[in-house]
């Protein structure tokens, strides 16, 4: 497997390409290498589809772009618990950079944030923030942003839910960095099912990656964790 990216090293530059997001383009520009990383087994003991071995990096991620999308993002999000990343998701998230997939991520503490420093130290400039309210709670890499009004109490998961679901709304497919108790990740697992989305999902403490990329396996998955709250 070749060697990761040191933090802080520019890519080395390659045409832009431009995506929209809500009407809205933005710029973008990733150098890549073609590398080909090795993942851990996806386990489907939870549902999900299994692999393992050698692949090219993310690339079943960026061959599942909704067909009807014009917006191939990805909506990264992740659980407030999680405050450092594991390898096997910043080798995830290097894919995402090296298939030139946009990145739409919130502004919250925990997983936002960590995934944030890490595109900062990557010099990554596509990705778009959202938030709630006057501006960003966190926004390391001073990327354009995207408020979304909400209705809901400040200082409440109800005042941050509409950002949520725009994100979803807004991406073809989503990676969730979750701690297997955090609500608003699996609220967030089941807006990108119910569009038919391909996911990806770090669960923190097994260590492991659940892939949902077909009908069958978003429905498996959505049986055995339930969610009442979208």
């Amino acid at each position: 497997m070749a060697d990761a990216e040191p933090p802080g090293r520019s890519r080395p530059p390659a045409r832009g390409f431009a995506v929209l997001v809500a009407g809205t383009p933005f710029g973008c520009g990733f150098g890549g290498d073609g590398r080909v990383c090795t993942i851990q087994s996806w386990n489907q003991r939870r549902g999900g589809t299994e692999e393992s071995g050698s692949f090219e990096e993310i690339k079943a991620m960026s061959d599942h772009v909704l067909p009807s999308s014009t917006n191939p993002a990805v909506f990264i999000s992740g659980s407030l618990s999680i405050t450092a990343l594991a390898e096997p998701v910043i080798e995830r998230i290097d894919g995402i950079v090296e298939r030139m997939l946009p990145v739409l991520i919130g502004d919250a503490r925990g997983a936002d944030r960590a995934v944030q420093r890490l595109l900062s130290d990557r010099n990554i400039d596509a990705v778009m923030v959202y938030c709630s309210g006057d501006g960003p709670r966190n926004n390391l890499g001073k990327w354009p942003i995207r408020n979304i009004p909400s209705s809901g109490a400040k200082g409440t998961a109800a005042y941050h839910t509409p950002k949520d679901k725009a994100m979803a709304q807004d991406a073809s497919c989503g990676f969730v960095i979750w701690d297997g108790r955090s609500r608003g990740s699996l609220a967030n697992i089941h807006r990108l099912a119910a569009r038919g989305c391909f996911i990806a999902i770090w669960l923190d403490p097994e260590e492991r990656f659940i892939t949902l990329r077909s009908d069958s396996d978003r429905d498996s998955f959505l049986e055995a964790h339930p969610c009442r709250n979208l």
